[in-house]
């Protein structure tokens, strides 16, 4: 996938650097992100940080299917989202976290905003996933403000012997978005 930068009324998602690690580690340390996103191991160290923002770098195996993007207000790394896409299915899969100190302010939704509107617009995708830990009803609210409807309940010890309650999953078609399916 190419370096891309996408801007909202408040925001610059742009590609992440290593030199963002210290960032990232000081929003993820805070016990409260694996609480809501349990697959962020406490302690977060800043080796996990810079071992992260590589493994999405251009030339990782990672970066030819999968679009991340550093959330940022007023240059300030305040979160993060991503897309994976499988391009034989024209499908993607949304990803997004917001630090602690910028929750409840619409930024998660703004940046999946975004990031949903290039998938769509931008990539072809018909469809657009995301999943979110049943107790995480903040993340339950961002889905539904992007319009995405709930598909089913998934008990997570199914998937990979996680053991972490059931996975909430919504989707979106690019017909329910307001865009045409493209031809095939």
């Amino acid at each position: 996938m190419p370096e891309l930068t996408l801007h909202t009324a408040r925001l610059l998602l742009r590609p992440f650097a290593v030199s963002d690690a210290p960032r990232v580690h000081e929003l993820l340390i805070d016990p409260r992100m694996s609480e809501s996103h349990p697959l962020i191991p406490q302690p977060y160290t800043l080796t996990m940080a810079i071992e992260w923002i590589k493994s999405h770098q251009p030339g990782s195996p990672d970066h030819a299917s999968h679009l991340h993007f550093a959330v940022c207000l007023d240059d300030v790394l305040v979160g993060a989202t991503d897309l994976r896409i499988r391009t034989s299915e024209q499908r993607g899969w949304l990803g997004y976290w917001t630090g602690t100190p910028y929750w409840g302010q619409g930024f998660a939704t703004e940046a999946a905003q975004a990031v949903m509107d290039h998938g769509f617009s931008g990539l072809g995708l018909v469809r657009i996933d995301a999943m979110h830990v049943a107790g995480n009803q903040g993340s339950g609210a961002v889905m539904r403000k992007l319009g995405m409807r709930h598909m089913s309940t998934t008990q997570a010890d199914a998937l990979e012997n996680w053991d972490f309650g059931d996975l909430e999953q919504f989707a979106l078609m690019a017909d329910n978005y307001g865009l045409t399916t493209p031809a095939a």
